[in-house]
């Protein structure tokens, strides 16, 4: 991931995974996600296809057990950016930062 940000950030709400612990209770994490994009006027385009861009992300999050949220932030941010690059086309977004991550 690149240190230096360069696009215009877009700050999504937070999600609401429910975590597969194998018998444990239930549990939940809170992700907090930006997306850099490629300039000011990507927001448009991103505001009109949010559900689809939300739908996607959080497909990816289900998928990911408990245990991996804390330690691969970059492996699921970069999952995240291909399934984005795919879904609006090369170039779009820079790069998805995972902010945050809470285990609720």
């Amino acid at each position: 991931m690149e240190n230096t940000l360069k696009g215009s950030l877009c700050d999504l709400s937070p999600f609401f995974i429910p975590l597969k612990n194998k018998g444990e209770k239930n549990q939940f994490a809170r992700v907090h996600v930006l997306l850099e994009l490629n300039g000011e006027h990507m927001h448009q385009m991103v505001t009109r296809r949010m559900d689809e861009i939300r739908s996607s992300i959080f497909t990816i999050l289900t998928t990911v057990p408990a245990q991996k949220f804390e330690w691969e932030r970059d492996l699921l941010a970069e999952e995240m950016k291909k399934a984005l690059t795919f879904l609006l086309g090369e170039g779009r977004v820079r790069q998805v930062l995972v902010k945050e991550v809470i285990i609720l």
